[in-house]
C-alpha cells in the first residue's frame, strides 16, 4: 500500500493585486513543514503540485528542506484550485469576477479577511449547489472529478511502500476527501472552510483506491516553539 500526503499550499497575498503569491508568513510557514518534515526522517519518492504560483512555491521551499536528493516536483494543473471567476459569477455579487474590484473592496473594509470570507461563503454555497452557474463556466462537479481523476492516477504511480506529496489547494482537497468519504454536496463548504493553510491530509492508496487516514492536521505548526501565529486559513 502507499501514501499520498495533501498538503494546502501556505498563507498568499489576499489583499494585493496578485494573489497567487506567499506572504512572507507563508514562506515562513513553508520551511517550518519542510523543516518538521527533515526532522522526522519523512521521504517522498514523488512530488505533484498544480500549477498555480502558491502551490509550487509551498512545495520549492518545503521539499528544500529534505536530505537530498528530494524528488523532482512534477506539475499537474488538475491540482490547480477552482477560479474565483466561476465561484462568484454564481453569487449575489457577480462584478467580483473582477479581482482588482474585489481587492478595491477588501482594502476598504474594516476587517478584509473577514469581510473575504463572507462574500466567498455566500458565493461558494450557491455554487456549490449549482445555482447561477454561467453556461460554459466549470462547476463544481467537474472540478471535483478532474481532481479526483489527478489523485487516481498518483494512486497509480505511488507502489507499495511508497510515498507521494501532493501540493494543493483548500477546495481541491475538499474535492478529493468530499469524494474518498462519499459525502453530499451540502458539507463541502464547512470541509472546505476547515483547510488550514499547511495542512496535512494523509491518504493510503493502492491502484484504483484511496482511503482517508487522516484530515487537516497541523502538526508541524502546533510544535513547540512554533508562534501560533503561524496558523492561519487564509
Amino acid at each position: 500500500m502507499g501514501k499520498i500526503v495533501l498538503v494546502r499550499h501556505a498563507q498568499a497575498s489576499l489583499l494585493s493585486a496578485d494573489y497567487d503569491q506567499l506572504s512572507p508568513l507563508g514562506e515562513e510557514q513553508s520551511i517550518v513543514l519542510g523543516r518538521w518534515w527533515a526532522a522526522r526522517g519523512e521521504h517522498f519518492q514523488h512530488a505533484f503540485s498544480g500549477e498555480l504560483r502558491r502551490q509550487s512555491r509551498t512545495a520549492e521551499l518545503s521539499l528544500a528542506q529534505l536530505p537530498q536528493p528530494a524528488p523532482a516536483l512534477q506539475i499537474d494543473a488538475r491540482f490547480n484550485e477552482y477560479g474565483h471567476h466561476d465561484v462568484f459569477a454564481a453569487g449575489a455579487n457577480p462584478e467580483l469576477v473582477d479581482g482588482e474590484k474585489l481587492a478595491a473592496l477588501l482594502r476598504t473594509a474594516e476587517n478584509p479577511r473577514r469581510l473575504f470570507q463572507q462574500l466567498f461563503s455566500q458565493a461558494l454555497e450557491s455554487w456549490v449547489r449549482g445555482e447561477g452557474v454561467v453556461a460554459g463556466s466549470l462547476t463544481w462537479a467537474g472540478f471535483r472529478a478532474r481532481c479526483m481523476d489527478a489523485l487516481m492516477q498518483v494512486a497509480e504511480q505511488c507502489g507499495s511502500g511508497q510515498s507521494a506529496v501532493i501540493y494543493s489547494s483548500g477546495g481541491a482537497i475538499a474535492a478529493m476527501c468530499q469524494a474518498i468519504m462519499g459525502l453530499p454536496d451540502e458539507h463541502v463548504p464547512a470541509l472546505h472552510y476547515a483547510v488550514h493553510n499547511t495542512s496535512i491530509s494523509r491518504l493510503l492508496s493502492r491502484p484504483g483506491a484511496v482511503t482517508l487516514s487522516s484530515f487537516n492536521a497541523l502538526p508541524h505548526l502546533e510544535a513547540p516553539g512554533v508562534p501560533e501565529s503561524l496558523i492561519t486559513y487564509r
